[in-house]
């Protein structure tokens, strides 16, 4: 998950041609090129959700 916007978070789904592509978190419908790519910052990695749904038993769900 990162933070495009002060307070937005999206998830990237995709880099192309260097710039990252945007979704938001609640749906699957919808992607957007990021406006600002050096202004994006990494609030929650991959591995770190993996391992909180661990924590809460819910391994293996999306």
């Amino acid at each position: 998950m990162v933070e495009y916007a002060p307070g937005r978070t999206a998830i990237v789904t995709d880099v192309r041609a260097g710039v990252p592509w945007l979704r938001n978190r609640y749906s699957f419908t919808g992607e957007w090129p990021a406006d600002a790519p050096a202004e994006i910052r990494v609030v929650r990695r991959r591995a770190e959700r993996e391992r909180e749904w661990q924590w809460e038993g819910r391994a293996g769900e999306q």
